[in-house]
C-alpha cells in the first residue's frame, strides 16, 4: 500500500516491481506517476477514501467575528511544513485580519512550533490542541471556517476530506490526493508549494472580506 508521494516510494517500489502482484494507491497522482515508470496496469489499484456525510448545516464566522482556521495531522516541518503555519500568522496580523489558528495533532516538532509560537508573540492567535479522537476531530472541523495545509508531499489526506465533509474551506498545496477532492475556486483553492505562504494568505484575506 502506497500512503505518499515521497520520490523514495517510487523508486523503491519500482525497483522491486517484479515481486509485487499488487500495488494500492490513494490518490489518481500515485496512480499514474506507476504508470509512466513502467509499473504493469493491472498491478496498480486505485482506493479512494470514503467520509461518511453527516449532514447537518455549517455555521460560519459572522462580520464582527474572528475567521477561525485550524490544521489537524502531525506536527513536523520536514514534508507538513508546520514552520510555514508561523509565517502566515505574521502576515495574516499585519494585514489586520482578526483570526485564530487551531493546530490538532502532535508530532516531533511540537516542542519547536511552541517555542516558534512564543518568540513571534503569536500565543493569542496560534493554539495547539494536541491530539484528539474521531469524535473530536469532527466537532473540530465543524467549528472552523478554513483548514489549510502546507504540505510538501502528501498520500491523499484523510484531514482534508474531514474537513470538507464537515464544511470547513479547504486552502491546500497542490500535491498528491488534493486535486481528487478540491475543484479550484469551487469547493476550496489550491496553492502552489513553492508560494505557499502568500497564497494561503491571498485566499484567507479573500475569504475574511467576503
Amino acid at each position: 500500500v502506497v500512503h505518499s508521494d515521497e520520490p523514495n516510494y517510487y523508486k523503491s517500489y519500482t525497483v522491486l516491481q517484479r515481486y509485487i502482484s499488487s500495488l494500492f494507491v490513494i490518490s489518481k497522482k500515485i496512480y499514474f506517476r506507476y504508470l509512466s515508470l513502467g509499473f504493469e496496469s493491472n498491478k496498480i489499484h486505485f482506493l479512494p477514501w470514503c467520509i461518511e456525510n453527516t449532514g447537518g448545516n455549517h455555521k460560519y464566522s459572522s462580520e464582527d467575528t474572528e475567521l477561525r482556521i485550524g490544521y489537524a495531522g502531525r506536527v513536523v516541518y520536514e514534508v507538513k511544513r508546520m514552520d510555514k503555519i508561523v509565517d502566515i500568522a505574521k502576515i495574516l496580523r499585519m494585514k489586520g485580519i482578526d483570526f485564530q489558528i487551531d493546530i490538532a495533532g502532535q508530532g516531533n516538532d511540537t516542542a519547536a512550533l511552541h517555542d516558534m509560537i512564543k518568540k513571534n508573540d503569536l500565543e493569542k492567535a496560534i493554539h495547539l490542541v494536541g491530539f484528539l479522537s474521531s469524535d473530536d476531530v469532527h466537532k473540530f472541523w465543524h467549528e472552523k471556517d478554513i483548514m489549510i495545509s502546507c504540505s510538501e508531499y502528501e498520500g491523499h489526506s484523510i484531514t482534508q476530506c474531514e474537513a470538507m465533509e464537515a464544511g470547513a474551506v479547504p486552502i491546500a498545496t497542490d500535491v498528491s490526493g488534493v486535486g481528487d477532492d478540491i475543484i479550484d475556486g469551487q469547493n476550496g483553492y489550491l496553492v502552489d508549494v513553492d508560494d505557499s505562504v502568500n497564497q494561503i494568505v491571498s485566499k484567507i484575506e479573500d475569504i475574511y472580506y467576503d
